[in-house]
């Protein structure tokens, strides 16, 4: 993780001809090296392999070396939306921190759109598993098994806000991870996180993605659910299918 903060270049040229705001966001002198606006800074840390986390602008931290005077204090109560903007506080990750545990947009993207189109939560999520077999299958990290590789798809999507409910069966470690991901919604995992299992999946093989894999997979779960499930679950896709192809 990288945090920054330096001053904000677009304010400074905004406030040249005003000696109290640039006095008060000591900037007066400009006596840095390098400002930034807030594009020119992503795109320079982008450039670095870091993806941006959060930005915002604010207030020259007094140092303290002696406190304000109560004119000083009121004048710059007066200026303080002036003030909030002389400075630019950026938090980046670096994307290899993030690459396992983060779904890429476009998959993201095609989670939504069936979600509109009212489609099962299962069936949003497939997407995020259908990601996950295509980073195996390219090398980008490997997997142990296909469940492995699938369950980290599900994790994904629980975290991206499908509502795919913890299942009913399996183990009670796997129904803690499922409620895991479910309370943290909407949460980028943390980078050490991140760190950990990308080095632990790399030095996984890359057949749980294989045709041979996945079918054995599909057998198993098949085998698993029981012929009526099977049924069940076959008439409700025919529906779908007809739902959406008028």
């Amino acid at each position: 993780m990288l945090i920054i903060r330096t001053p904000n270049a677009s304010h400074y040229l905004d406030m040249q001809d005003n000696p109290t705001v640039l006095g008060h966001t000591n900037l007066l002198g400009f006596p840095h090296l390098y400002g930034y606006t807030k594009a020119s800074l992503e795109r320079l840390i982008a450039a670095q392999g870091f993806r941006l986390i959060q930005m915002r602008t604010d207030r020259h931290i007094n140092p303290g070396i002696r406190p304000l005077t109560s004119t000083a204090k009121r004048e710059a109560s007066s200026l303080r939306n002036a003030l909030r903007k002389g400075w630019i506080g950026a938090t980046f990750l670096h994307t290899s921190d993030a690459e396992v545990l983060m779904p890429e947009k476009e998959t993201i993207r095609r989670a939504r759109r069936d979600r509109a189109q009212g489609k099962a939560p299962s069936t949003q999520a497939g997407e995020f598993v259908r990601e996950e077999m295509e980073h195996v299958r390219r090398g980008k990290h490997g997997a142990r098994s296909t469940k492995q590789a699938i369950a980290i798809g599900l994790s994904k999507a629980r975290r991206s806000g499908v509502k795919l409910a913890p299942p009913k069966g399996g183990s009670a470690r796997t129904r803690a991870s499922a409620r895991s991901a479910i309370r943290n919604r909407g949460h980028k995992p943390s980078a050490t996180r991140s760190r950990a299992v990308r080095g632990a999946l790399k030095r996984e093989g890359h057949s749980a993605a294989s045709r041979t894999s996945l079918a054995k997979q599909a057998r198993t779960t098949a085998r698993r659910r029981g012929p009526a499930a099977r049924h069940r679950a076959a008439v409700k896709a025919a529906r779908t299918r007809a739902r959406h192809s008028h």
